[in-house]
């Protein structure tokens, strides 16, 4: 016995046809995520500036009074972290950021002089990181937000109106 199917609207929003080309477009969208980016990047670069900031997300331990007076009286922050904000300019406002359809990479602008110690935020970026752990609050925060972005696109990519 063989059993025909056929459609009461071919040609209507719920046929077969329709119905694999919503696929067929939702694949498209989701294979190019440069639209993404730019609220991806934005999420990045504000969570490494919270990074950097008073509110201490990395659990640091407390600078010294001594040293935290020191910083004061030569026109540093008293933020922990933060001696002249090279560091943390290379990693938000100058970060190196290339995209393409499925690919972000930011990394830290590794070429910005560091005022007080006079070498490049890539080297200060080692003495930085030797002198305690690499915080995760960054990078956990990061991972969460670009596996939400990540469903988002796909669910938006499938638009089933």
């Amino acid at each position: 016995m063989i059993i025909q199917v056929k459609e009461k609207h071919p040609g209507g929003k719920d046929s077969f046809d329709a119905i694999l080309k919503k696929f067929s477009d939702g694949a498209t969208r989701a294979q190019d995520m440069r639209p993404v980016w730019p609220d991806v990047i934005d999420r990045i670069k504000k969570t490494y500036k919270y990074e950097f900031s008073d509110a201490n997300p990395a659990g640091w331990d407390k600078i010294s009074t001594t040293y935290r007076q020191w910083k004061i009286k030569h026109g540093y922050p008293p933020t922990i972290g933060i001696m002249t904000g090279a560091l943390k300019t290379a990693m938000t406002d100058k970060a190196v950021i290339q995209t393409e359809k499925l690919k972000l990479k930011y990394d830290l602008n590794e070429n910005i002089l560091n005022p007080y110690h006079k070498i490049t935020t890539g080297e200060y970026a080692k003495h930085f990181h030797s002198a305690r752990d690499i915080p995760l609050y960054a990078r956990d925060s990061i991972r969460k937000f670009l596996a939400t972005t990540m469903k988002r696109a796909i669910k938006e990519g499938f638009d089933w109106s």
